[in-house]
């Protein structure tokens, strides 16, 4: 995929759309940073038919049990985050067992 400057892609626009009509991508950048990119409607409609991960598990011909279970316990960061917005914290990271102290 090349890459090339907005003022370049201003000046050569017909070339660039019949290069992606072809198969051949650009990618418009500005200041030498990635903006945008020129596709062909080919590739483009097939990128938004691309379904969703649910949208393929639920097509799949998974039976009740091929997946494990959920985990619905928050994740560890979530539950020291939870202490410190009730106003408490861990005493010592380097402690084998939490001891909670008063911040507030």
């Amino acid at each position: 995929m090349r890459q090339v400057q907005l003022r370049e892609a201003k000046a050569r626009l017909s070339a660039l759309v019949d290069g992606a009509a072809e198969g051949e991508a650009t990618i418009v950048t500005r200041h030498g940073k990635p903006r945008a990119v020129i596709v062909g409607i080919d590739e483009w409609n097939r990128l938004c038919t691309v379904p969703s991960f649910g949208r393929l598990l639920l097509a799949s011909e998974l039976e009740d049990g091929d997946l494990p279970p959920r985990d619905t316990a928050p994740p560890r960061d979530q539950a020291a985050l939870g202490f410190v917005r009730q106003g408490l914290r861990l005493s010592s990271p380097y402690l084998s067992y939490p001891v909670m102290v008063r911040t507030a």
